[in-house]
């Protein structure tokens, strides 16, 4: 199991612009991606814990995950694995008395420095973010969680993204599902 460390602030187009010269000059291109979530509760519970992810590049992923906020810093708990097929699963899901709770369109650039991910991403229905996200490997190193904090701290306000711009919220509350 993994623990990812993510931040994400509201962007402009201009500062978007902006950040994908500079991810030009600093980082590895990862390329365009293009994600379909599906995400899913159990009946009767109030957080969804599943997420079945189609990605242009990566195909399927079915993610477990536990989702933990704090000063506008995420740090999730996530099992994933490949499925070969995303209607199936949602099936089984669905059998296994799992809901759909709600689902988001996203389009995104990525790139990568120093073991940290940045995402110039479009949400539909929200507009444009940057989502600065490094991986703990291993779920008892909180040393490692607390250094992934700072660092993924630090890359955002070397972007020039100003504290004000962190968005603490996620994209389901963003989205008007709760």
């Amino acid at each position: 199991m993994a623990y990812e460390v993510e931040i994400k602030a509201r962007i402009s187009a201009k500062e978007y612009t902006q950040m994908k010269k500079q991810l030009e000059q600093m980082a590895v291109d990862g390329g365009f991606y293009e994600r379909h979530d599906v995400y899913f509760k159990k009946i009767g519970e109030s957080e969804e814990r599943l997420r079945l992810r189609k990605c242009s590049v990566k195909g399927v992923l079915l993610t477990y995950k536990e989702r933990h906020t704090h000063e506008g810093v995420e740090t999730n708990k996530e099992i994933e694995m490949e499925v070969s097929d995303m209607a199936k699963a949602q099936a089984m899901l669905e059998a296994l008395h799992y809901g759909v709770s709600f689902e988001k369109e996203k389009m995104m650039h990525l790139y990568t420095h120093d073991g940290i991910h940045y995402e110039l991403v479009e949400v539909a229905g929200l507009g444009l973010y940057i989502e600065i996200e490094k991986v703990v490997e291993e779920e008892r190193d909180m040393q490692g969680i607390e250094q992934a904090k700072v660092q993924v701290r630090e890359a955002l306000s070397r972007l020039g993204v100003k504290p004000e711009q962190i968005e603490e919220k996620s994209y389901k509350k963003l989205l008007g599902y709760i």
